[in-house]
């Protein structure tokens, strides 16, 4: 039993154990590396679109808010005539008013 073993082990040659592992290495290759960049390039991809969403919600964010302060500028511009319009008719009561008692 132990010849047979011997003999059978002999029949290997170094060039077939060689070929054995480049096949066993391509085989690896094909099922582990390829999976794996798949899945990662996969994984990078979704990242990359949800950033960029997240992206394009802060623009979209920043318009808006730009767009109300600006509106808010716009009212405060026009409190702040009526304000003027409104002391201005003050003063001149008031210079009228002086005017009046000299």
């Amino acid at each position: 039993m132990e010849n047979i073993f011997f003999v059978i082990n002999c029949d290997f040659n170094e060039h077939e154990s060689i070929e054995g592992l480049k096949n066993l290495k391509e085989n690896l290759k094909f099922q582990y590396l390829f999976r794996f960049t798949d899945v990662a390039s996969r994984d990078l991809r979704d990242k990359l679109f949800d950033r960029f969403r997240v992206f394009t919600m802060d623009i979209s964010g920043m318009a808006a808010l730009i767009d109300r302060e600006q509106a808010d500028k716009e009212k405060r511009l026009t409190v702040l005539k009526a304000v003027k319009k409104g002391s201005q008719k003050t003063m001149d009561n008031i210079v009228r008013l002086k005017a009046g008692m000299e």
